[in-house]
């Protein structure tokens, strides 16, 4: 289905950016007191939380605005109790196409915070008045104003930067809080019944989503930091993720001497209860994805393995937390912002990354 996705958004859709653009005006002036305004992010949950400091930083420039946040079922979590409206997306034709009849040039502003897919730009034509977004790609061309995308620096800031053509500028130092119902709680109170919380409690992920598995470490490797932690400080262990890093995590705990403190939580919680699990933990190790972003949120110690992408775009934002970086390539492989998430099945890229590094870090945060 994603890949679907992509493949109709890159061709068609860079297609009909470019015959758009023919007619799309440039350089127009910001309102400056407008009374809607809508923010575009339509996918992962990492990168989502990424956008909150410049949700944050545009309702504090426009406190009576109206801001709706168009987002997929995907993402759409994060923006709980964020001072916003979330309008929840299909990412099919026909929805999209609604959407954009039912509001066409209903927001006085439009911010396209998503990289690269072309439906965002597509979407922010039709339903705004005036449009910001990124400089490249055939899709610029439907913005009245563009930034450049900054690869070479955390990606909260690049969020941030579309903001200055509104005369916002601020430095992203930490993520937002990300935010939850509070019966969330009580229901991840129900999942640690019978589960030592009393000792140090380790979250670990170690699945990645459905593109850009190179981004994962060796089973084998995960199971000997476990038994390695273990024995320096008896800890509770939560392997985390979503319904499909089930059977990961199942190997990983296969693998582990000391099995009592290792639980497999995988696809037993929706969004909003693993912002809830993930306040409750002591530490975070996590690869390059969605987890290691909520517990950096959320203040919680965060331990960041990278390679195939670097920790200068996507690391733990925060000054408790550790990025461990060691790049087979002199350029990262992942490039969202291009489109670039291959397979890299010819590179191990994560393989430089010995147990010993991740426990030294773990010694230090824990």
């Amino acid at each position: 289905m994603v890949e679907t996705i992509k493949f109709i958004d890159r061709y068609a859709g860079t297609l009909l950016c470019a015959m758009l653009g023919i007619v799309s005006k440039k350089n127009s002036k910001a309102p400056e007191k407008p009374k809607r305004i809508a923010v575009i992010q339509l996918w992962g949950v990492g990168e989502t939380i990424l956008t909150l400091p410049a949700i944050k930083a545009l309702r504090k420039k426009y406190p009576k605005a109206e801001i709706d946040i168009l987002c997929t079922a995907r993402n759409k979590d994060v923006y709980y109790d964020q001072k916003v409206s979330i309008i929840d997306i299909s990412l099919n034709p026909l929805s999209i196409a609604s959407l954009m009849l039912k509001n066409y040039r209903e927001y006085d502003i439009v911010i396209d915070l998503e990289e690269y897919l072309n439906i965002s730009a597509l979407i922010a034509f039709f339903v705004g008045k005036f449009r910001v977004g990124y400089s490249h790609s055939a899709r610029s061309r439907l913005y009245h104003q563009s930034v450049p995308y900054n690869d070479n620096q955390h990606v909260s800031q690049t969020f941030m930067d579309p903001l200055q053509v509104l005369g916002i500028r601020q430095k992203v130092t930490q993520l937002e809080d990300v935010r939850y119902p509070k019966e969330k709680e009580q229901k991840v109170k129900k999942l640690l019944q019978g589960i030592n919380t009393r000792s140090p409690m380790v979250g670990i992920s170690a699945g990645a989503a459905e593109s850009a598995k190179s981004r994962m470490w060796p089973e084998e490797k995960w199971a000997a930091l476990i038994d390695k932690i273990s024995a320096h400080k008896g800890s509770t262990f939560i392997l985390l993720g979503a319904g499909d890093v089930k059977e990961t995590n199942k190997k990983i705990i296969s693998k582990v001497k000391q099995k009592k403190n290792t639980h497999n939580f995988a696809g037993i919680t929706d969004v909003p209860e693993l912002f809830a699990l993930c306040k409750k933990l002591d530490l975070m190790i996590s690869i390059d994805s969605g987890p290691m972003h909520i517990a950096a949120a959320q203040r919680i110690k965060t331990i960041g393995l990278f390679c195939p992408n670097t920790p200068i775009r996507f690391g733990p934002l925060g000054k408790n937390n550790v990025s461990i970086y060691k790049p087979i390539l002199k350029k990262p492989c992942i490039n969202v912002h291009k489109g670039e998430v291959p397979e890299c099945r010819g590179h191990n890229h994560m393989s430089r990354i010995t147990v010993e590094d991740v426990f030294k870090a773990v010694k230090r945060l824990l």
